[in-house]
């Protein structure tokens, strides 16, 4: 019955080796990713779970942490404005530089190639702009309407107001 470790020499008799062989690999010097990208132990960007594979951060695609940083900073100033348009503490003035503010973030990160959420709060603080822009339009327009009614009616019967 032969060894689990015995090897056969060149005269057919097994002899055991202890340790590592010149058979058996080396081990490694560092442990190896089984994933691919990211690092091993690393969480992915956006992705819940360790060490999965998953879209890279906006920061490992070289757009730099301030670049980043700024827009997600502005676009949460465009939020602000618009709601603060929408309840009328800055009125049309706040909604239209939360339209126009929160247009240009956007289209500053998509020309960049970034994600989505960076700027979500300017997409929401956009829409909030445009609403309060509608807002105040309807009601320029119907209060045009009841001016245009009254001097209607004045001019049928002046003598009675």
């Amino acid at each position: 019955m032969s060894t689990p470790n015995a090897s056969p020499d060149a005269s057919g008799q097994g002899s055991q080796q202890p340790g590592w062989s010149s058979q058996q690999p080396a081990p490694p010097a560092q442990p190896q990713n089984p994933y691919g990208q990211p690092g091993y132990g690393q969480m992915p960007y956006g992705q819940p779970g360790y060490g999965k594979p998953g879209p890279a951060s906006p920061y490992d695609q070289g757009y730099g942490y301030v670049t980043v940083e700024k827009l997600r900073s502005n676009s949460t100033w465009v939020l602000v404005l618009g709601i603060l348009g929408i309840i009328q503490i800055l009125g049309i003035i706040g909604a239209i530089a939360a339209w126009v503010w929160g247009n240009s973030l956007i289209k500053q990160a998509r020309d960049a190639g970034l994600p989505e959420d960076v700027v979500q709060n300017a997409k929401i603080g956009k829409i909030l702009g445009i609403i309060e822009v509608a807002l105040a339009g309807v009601c320029l327009l119907l209060l045009l309407v009841l001016i245009a009614i009254g001097a209607f009616a004045f001019s049928q019967n002046p003598g009675a107001y």
